[in-house]
C-alpha cells in the first residue's frame, strides 16, 4: 500500500517538528546596553512613549514601568503607546507624526521582532535603512527626546523558523544606537540562560506577561533614571 504525502500532511509534520523539536538557534549573547544621553530637565509629568509591536501593545510592562519610575522620581509618569500587532519598521515610518504628537521625554522603540519575519518582514538591509530613517526623522522632530532602542525576546518553534536572522536584526539596533548616539536596552541579552519555552512562550513568540515584566522593567527603569541622573 502506497502512502500519499500531501502538502497539508507535510506542513503538519513540519509544524509539529518545529513546535516541539526545533532548537533556539538565535541564542542571546552578553547584554550590550547603551546609555541614553543625559537629559537635564524632568518634566511634570514625565512622558514616555512606547513605539512598537504586540510585545508592547499586549503587555502590562509599560504601566508597571511608569509606576516604578513614578516612585523613583516622586513625579507623575505618563505612558503613551503608538503600537500595533504585527507592525514593523515600515509601519513605524507611517506613524512618526503620532509619536511626535505624544511629545515624549523618552521614546522606547522596538520593531525588530517583526522585521525579522521572512514572510511578513523585510531584509536586514531594508530594516537598517528604515530604522535609520526612523531615528533620523524622530531626532529632527523631537531633538529634546531621549530615544531608547529596545531588543526584545527570542522566538521558538515555527515562530523561530520564520525568524532565522532574528539575532542579526537585533544587532542592527546596536549599530544604529552607536551611529545616532541614542540608547539601547538589550532585553534580548537578558534572556540568556535556561528557558522553559513551552511554558514561558506558549505561542513561541510572546512570553508570559509577568515574565516579560521581570525581564524588561528593571533594565528600563535603571536606564531612564540614569538619563536624568537619578538613582532608583
Amino acid at each position: 500500500m502506497r502512502t500519499i504525502i500531501t502538502a497539508g500532511t507535510a506542513f503538519g509534520a513540519l509544524l509539529i517538528f518545529a513546535v516541539y523539536f526545533f532548537p533556539h538557534h538565535n541564542a542571546p549573547g552578553p547584554i550590550e546596553n547603551r546609555d541614553i544621553p543625559e537629559i537635564s530637565v524632568v518634566n511634570d509629568p514625565l512622558k514616555i512613549t512606547v513605539f512598537g509591536t504586540s510585545l508592547s501593545s499586549g503587555y502590562t510592562w509599560p504601566a508597571k514601568l511608569a509606576h516604578q519610575l513614578g516612585g523613583c522620581f516622586q513625579n507623575p509618569v505618563h505612558i503613551s503607546r503608538v503600537v500595533q500587532s504585527g507592525a514593523g519598521s515600515a509601519w513605524g515610518l507611517s506613524h512618526i507624526d503620532d509619536v511626535v504628537q505624544s511629545a515624549p521625554d523618552i521614546l522606547i522603540m522596538e520593531f525588530s521582532i517583526n522585521d525579522a519575519d521572512i514572510l511578513d518582514g523585510v531584509s536586514l538591509e531594508k530594516s537598517f535603512i528604515q530604522h535609520d530613517r526612523l531615528i533620523t526623522e524622530l531626532k529632527e522632530k523631537m531633538p529634546q527626546t531621549g530615544i531608547l532602542l529596545m531588543t526584545t525576546s527570542p522566538a521558538f518553534g515555527l515562530r523561530g523558523l520564520l525568524r532565522p536572522r532574528l539575532k542579526k536584526h537585533y544587532e542592527i539596533y546596536k549599530i544604529l544606537a552607536n551611529e545616532h548616539d541614542v540608547g539601547l536596552a538589550d532585553i534580548y541579552g537578558n534572556w540568556d540562560g535556561e528557558i522553559n519555552r513551552r511554558e514561558q512562550f506558549p505561542d513561541g513568540l510572546h512570553p508570559l506577561d509577568d515574565l516579560a515584566t521581570q525581564k524588561i522593567v528593571p533594565i528600563l527603569s535603571n536606564m531612564v533614571s540614569d538619563a536624568f541622573r537619578n538613582t532608583c
